[in-house]
């Protein structure tokens, strides 16, 4: 093998005697400390046996691709042999979020070969992300329709869409609604009121067909009626479950007016304060004479079914009652009120 210094010398002949008469020469790259031994390591190498104790260009070193250098006496050792190329980067994401667009990739090469640094090189390609959304157009709106209700207040609806045109990639017709309603008025302003049963009438008075049963233990009949309120002729009915429908029977005895033995109640509970505001209220509290019912069979068979009845007592009996503190039918106690407060002023006029 030729000694370094022949070799640089031989670089220098042939870069001499490659350059025409007349032509520029190149412009030159800044110097560099030239080493003729390399040993590579990972992350770099470690330079020795500089050639010389002077900077050199940087292509002069580099005709032995064996050879490493350095851009300043102690910086990093780079090789003269070309570096090896990298693995290719994923693809970029596309330059646009529709239509057609780029991708780009990169890998870079480690120092060497005399270019003085990392160098990457790049693939570009086209990509295509689909139709960009187009906006559609309202339609116009379809007549009213009917109202929801045939008396009273209402309501009615009416739609358009979003086909004129139709949106096309996703895009859409933009503020507004598809469905628009409004208040109504029916055919009538006010509406009937449902079909429905007004109230039970008073109990009939307690008898039967023949002879009197008043104040006996003979069991009579009482009747109540009501009324499907609103029916029409060939109109809804009032519901009814077979058994509550327009009349109501029931057994009964007939006590209405008859003398009884009777017995005092309890004192009831104290009244209020009356009036209840002022210098002088009131309250009070009362016993009564109930009459004491006779011991008759409170219940009866059903005529023409299974099961039994109950009877009930018709009427208002004449209790009486040994007298208390001279009364016979009502006993009342009053009593004043205490820590009342007094009556509020009239507000002038």
């Amino acid at each position: 093998m030729a000694p370094p210094e022949l070799l640089l010398g031989l670089g220098l002949a042939l870069l001499g005697a490659g350059m025409g008469h007349g032509e520029a020469p190149p412009p030159e790259a800044p110097p560099i400390w030239c080493y003729s031994r390399l040993e590579e390591a990972e992350g770099g190498g470690a330079c020795s046996e500089p050639l010389g104790e002077e900077p050199l260009p940087l292509a002069d070193c580099c005709l032995n691709p064996a050879y490493g250098y350095r851009l300043r006496p102690q910086g990093h050792c780079r090789a003269c042999s070309p570096g090896a190329w990298g693995p290719w980067e994923p693809w970029s994401r596309c330059s646009v979020t529709c239509e057609e667009g780029t991708q780009r990739r990169g890998r870079s090469r480690a120092p060497g070969g005399g270019h003085g640094g990392d160098s990457t090189e790049w693939q570009l390609r086209a990509c295509d992300t689909g139709c960009c959304p187009v906006p559609g157009g309202w339609s116009p709106w379809s007549p009213w329709g009917l109202c929801s209700v045939t008396c009273g207040e209402g309501s009615q609806r009416r739609q358009r869409s979003c086909s004129e045109p139709p949106p096309r990639c996703g895009g859409s017709c933009g503020p507004g609604d598809s469905e628009d309603t409004r208040g109504c008025q029916g055919t009538t302003a006010t509406c009937p009121a449902p079909v429905h049963w007004g109230p039970w009438s008073p109990w009939s008075p307690c008898s039967r067909p023949w002879g009197d049963i008043s104040c006996r233990s003979a069991v009579g009949q009482q009747r109540r009626t009501r009324e499907c309120v609103g029916h029409s002729p060939g109109g809804a009915a009032c519901p009814t479950d077979g058994r509550d429908g327009i009349a109501q029977f029931r057994a009964c005895y007939n006590i209405q007016n008859c003398i009884m033995p009777g017995n005092w109640s309890d004192w009831s509970h104290w009244g209020l304060c009356t009036p209840p505001c002022g210098a002088s209220p009131t309250r009070s509290r009362s016993r009564e004479c109930l009459p004491i019912l006779p011991e008759y069979t409170l219940t009866v068979p059903n005529v023409g079914s299974g099961g039994v009845s109950n009877v009930s007592f018709w009427g208002a009996a004449r209790a009486r009652c040994p007298p208390l503190m001279g009364q016979r039918l009502r006993l009342e106690e009053t009593r004043p009120c205490r820590n009342v407060r007094p009556c509020p002023q009239p507000e002038e006029v």
